[in-house]
This record gives C-alpha cells, structure tokens and sequence, in this order.
C-alpha cells in the first residue's frame, strides 16, 4: 500500500484493528498457555504494533510522516441494559483512550486530556500538523488550546452509548467521573444525526 507514495505528496491511511476489540480472540499469538482471550489479544497487539513501529523508524517515512494511535472508544458500562447485552458483572467504565502521536517530529509529552472525548482528535490533529488557516466545521477543540470557543468546547465532554447520553466532569478530588446527561438539546439533536 505504502509503495503508491512514492513522491513527496501528502497521504492519510487509516486502519482499524478489530483483533483487540471485545468478543474476538486474536488466533496469531497466544500468551502463555492461550487461554485468556484478553491476554492474547493485546499480547498480539504489542507483537504487531511493535514490528510495525520497528519497520516505520527505518523506513523513508519516518523523518516527515505522523503516525497516530488511539481506539474509537473506551469501556463504557453505564446502564444495566448496556452490561446485559455484553454480559457484564462489572458497574465500571474506562472511558479513557489513549493517543499516542509518534514520530521524528514528535516532542515526547504526557497531557491530561482532562476528560475529554475523541471529539477533540481531528482538531487536534491538524493543530499538531500546523494546519491552522482554514476553515474547520469539527466539534472539539485541539488538547493544546488554552482557549477554545464556546461552540466547539459545548461538547467535548459528552458520549453516548445506546440511547443514553453522559457528560465526564472532575469531582472535588480531581478524578473524572461518568454522570448521565439528559437535558443537553443540543447534543441530544447531534447525536440522533450521527447515530
């Protein structure tokens, strides 16, 4: 696929790694005796990402291309019918996803997204990429930005899952916290839309 970049023209690949995702086992590699489908799967997710990443810092992409890694969601398992349909026991919910920007011109950092959701990726992706005169219509605003509009800050702190919606806000001691959010109009409006 690479082999069609040849030139100095910008490209964007995406790529989704169902192995890792809930329910499906990853049959490649096994850790230890195999039995842990959760183990297996993120044993062949360090195994892959890992040859993967050792190719990109010797390929000729390295010294000008952004390699991005994040997951489409966390866990989320806020409602009783939710757990039900996935059969789970558990009442808790990781909503945090990483994001991890790597490449040359990368600058190693660690930044609280402070309960932000992945509204904020694109946003903040062409921040990073130094895109900044022109027109943008993303909901979010860039984990970089000390301001952001009210428009597009409205939102960045909501989720769905089913046909309930939730917004993450800090409580006293600081960690984040899940709460149901059902008098948001308009994030009720945009998520009918999407969904």
């Amino acid at each position: 696929m690479l082999s069609d970049y040849k030139d100095n023209t910008p490209f964007f690949i995406g790529m989704y790694t169902a192995g890792t995702h809930h329910g499906v086992d990853s049959p490649d590699l096994k850790y230890g005796d195999g039995s842990n489908s959760y183990y297996n799967k993120f044993h062949n997710l360090d195994h892959w990402l890992g040859d993967f990443i050792s190719w990109f810092k010797t390929s000729p992409y390295y010294d000008n291309t952004l390699l991005v890694i994040t997951s489409d969601h966390g866990v989320v398992i806020p409602t009783p019918e939710y757990r039900k349909s996935f059969h789970q026991k558990t009442e808790r919910s990781n909503f945090e996803i990483p994001l991890i920007l790597y490449g040359k011109m990368v600058k190693p950092q660690i930044l609280d997204a402070k309960g932000t959701t992945s509204i904020s990726l694109a946003p903040t992706l062409l921040d990073v990429l130094g895109i900044r005169k022109t027109e943008q219509y993303f909901l979010g605003c860039s984990l970089f930005e000390t301001q952001c509009d009210e428009r597009s800050s409205r939102l960045m702190h909501h989720f769905a899952a089913g046909t309930d919606s939730f917004r993450i806000s800090a409580n006293e001691g600081g960690k984040y916290i899940i709460r149901p959010e059902k008098e948001d109009a308009e994030f009720q409006k945009i998520y009918r839309f999407t969904n």
